[in-house]
Order: C-alpha cells, then sequence, then structure tokens
C-alpha cells in the first residue's frame, strides 16, 4: 500500500513539471517564433560558393540567387527566404559588400594606333601640282639629310626630277598615280641608283622614302623640313 501511493505521488509530480514546461514555452517570445526551424544569415560570401552547399537536385530558381545579384548595379539590403529540400525554411540577408563594375568599358572613337606607330589621314588634293621647284631632303645611309633644290617636270602621267645633293647630280624619273596624287619611279646618282616614292599631303608638302626605307620629302615653300618626312609606300 505504502509503495502504490508512492508510485502515484511521483506520477503526479512528473505530470506537474510536465504542465509548467509548456506552460512556459507557450510564453516564448513571439518575435523569436518566427525563426523557429529557420538560419538566419548574412551572406557575405559569393553566391556561387553558398549555392554548392546545397544538394546536387536544390530547385534551379534559387539557383539563379548569383545571377541576381551580379547583374544588380546598386544592390539594396535584401531579405532572401529558400526553402531545401528537406523541408527547411533558409532566411538569407543579402549585404552587398563592393560594386560591380562594367568589365567592357566604352572605347573612344578615334584613330587607332598598331605597334606604337603613328596613325596618318591622307588627305583628298583637288589637283595636285609637282611641276616647279622643292626644297628636298634626301636621307642618306647613315640617318643624316642631304638638303638640296629638285626642279620637276610633269608630261602627261611622266615626272622627271632633277636636283644636286653635296655636289652630286640626281636624276628622278617616275609615273603618277591615277588620282596624280603619288609618284612612284626611280632615282640615278652616278653609279648609283635606286628606287623612291612621293605622296603629296598637303599643296606644297610630299612626304615619302627612296628603297622603301630612307626619308625623301619636299617643301614648295618653307626651308623646314616635315616633321613626318620619312613615309613608306
Amino acid at each position: 500500500m505504502i509503495k502504490l501511493k508512492t508510485m502515484k505521488r511521483n506520477i503526479l509530480i512528473f505530470i506537474l513539471l510536465i504542465t509548467i514546461l509548456s506552460a512556459c514555452a507557450q510564453k516564448k517570445n513571439p518575435d523569436l517564433e518566427r525563426f523557429e526551424g529557420e538560419t538566419v544569415a548574412t551572406l557575405q560570401t559569393p553566391a556561387n560558393e553558398l549555392a554548392e552547399n546545397f544538394p546536387p537536385d536544390f530547385p534551379a530558381d534559387t539557383m539563379a540567387l548569383e545571377e541576381i545579384l551580379l547583374t544588380t548595379e546598386t544592390p539594396k539590403l535584401t531579405e532572401l527566404v529558400i526553402t531545401n529540400p528537406s523541408g527547411n525554411e533558409i532566411l538569407l540577408t543579402v549585404t552587398p559588400t563592393q560594386s560591380i563594375s562594367n568589365p567592357y568599358p566604352t572605347q573612344p572613337i578615334g584613330p587607332t594606333q598598331t605597334n606604337g606607330s603613328t596613325p596618318t589621314i591622307t588627305p583628298t588634293l583637288r589637283n595636285p601640282i609637282w611641276t616647279g621647284s622643292w626644297n628636298i631632303w634626301f636621307q642618306d645611309d647613315t640617318g643624316d639629310y642631304l638638303i638640296g633644290v629638285m626642279v620637276v617636270n610633269v608630261d602627261g602621267n611622266l615626272v622627271n626630277g632633277t636636283a644636286e645633293l653635296e655636289k652630286i647630280d640626281y636624276l628622278f624619273k617616275g609615273t603618277l598615280s591615277t588620282d596624280k596624287s603619288k609618284v612612284d619611279g626611280a632615282w640615278y646618282a652616278g653609279n648609283k641608283e635606286g628606287t623612291f616614292w612621293w605622296q603629296m599631303i598637303a599643296e606644297n608638302i610630299f612626304v615619302g622614302s627612296w628603297d622603301e626605307r630612307f626619308g625623301f620629302c619636299g617643301e614648295g615653300e618653307s626651308l623646314v623640313r616635315p616633321s613626318n618626312c620619312r613615309r613608306l609606300p
């Protein structure tokens, strides 16, 4: 009889403890109930690394989170709730930590340079006139320029020029291009000879080269050598 009473008393005490614990559980902070069963995280790592932690069968639409973050130019603080295959909701607070710049900046439109060369613009001359006297600069194989005066005559498409450089007579024979802005031909000086090429870039200026290597230019009025004297065909 005494053992039966003791057993009943223990059962009553156990029931009373369960009742008290249940009452305390119901008085929990309601603000915390919203997060019950949820995992709260602040996204401080790239979305692609976060996605790798989910199972392979994770919903495809959730995996688009990375694309959303990368294509937003000025992202704002955002809370995202996603569900994994186990049915657990995950609350993500997305905080932008850096701005994403355009990897393809707009390039200025204009002449471009290749291998350090200077872009050139070939003007269109209405009626290039080669006939007359020209102050010329003829570069020798040491890089220095021989200076002299060349007289040019034009007969149809044929061009003839004569000059004296370092007390040596030079003869130039060439042919005009279709638009008459260029002359291509050969030069002779004693027992030496070579080829030459001229291009008129202004009314009184032509630039060019001989043997497709050394500079050869002329000025119809000024005694100042053109800054871009050497030009290859």
